[in-house]
Parts: structure tokens; C-alpha cells; sequence
């Protein structure tokens, strides 16, 4: 207890030189991580899909614009 009050006390100060009893431990336990060929096809199938519906979208909407202009100038000028 009087050692923690005198490290306290002498905190700041220039002769502040402070025996230092502990030990540092670097024992680190790495376990080896695995990615199978399945996990990486599968994402890769799933990629496919969404990029093939994606580009379906947009084929569609570009045809709808297409049509509905198509249609919309050939009953205007009718009238």
C-alpha cells in the first residue's frame, strides 16, 4: 500500500524512474481458418444470379420506355 501511495506521489515529477515487476505475455493461439471450394462457387452462383435478374431489369424497363413512347406518340398524333 505505502509503494502505490509513493508512485502516486512521485508521478510527474523528474526522477520519476519506476521498477517495472511486470512481465508481458504474448502467447497468441492462431487456429487456422478454412475456406472450402463449395463456399466460393456458391457465392459466386449467387453473384451470377443477381447480375443476370439486374440486367434483365433493366433490359425490360428500356423495352417498357421503348413501347410506351412508341404508343403514346402514335395515339397523340391520331387525334
Amino acid at each position: 500500500m505505502n509503494k502505490a501511495i509513493w508512485l502516486l506521489a512521485t508521478m510527474g515529477g523528474k526522477h520519476s524512474n519506476v521498477d517495472n515487476t511486470g512481465t508481458v505475455i504474448n502467447d497468441i493461439q492462431i487456429q487456422p481458418a478454412t475456406l472450402e471450394n463449395s463456399d466460393l462457387i456458391l457465392c459466386v452462383y449467387v453473384i451470377t444470379v443477381v447480375l443476370v435478374i439486374n440486367f434483365a431489369y433493366k433490359i425490360y424497363k428500356i423495352f417498357h420506355k421503348n413501347m410506351k413512347k412508341k404508343y403514346v406518340n402514335a395515339s397523340v398524333g391520331t387525334i
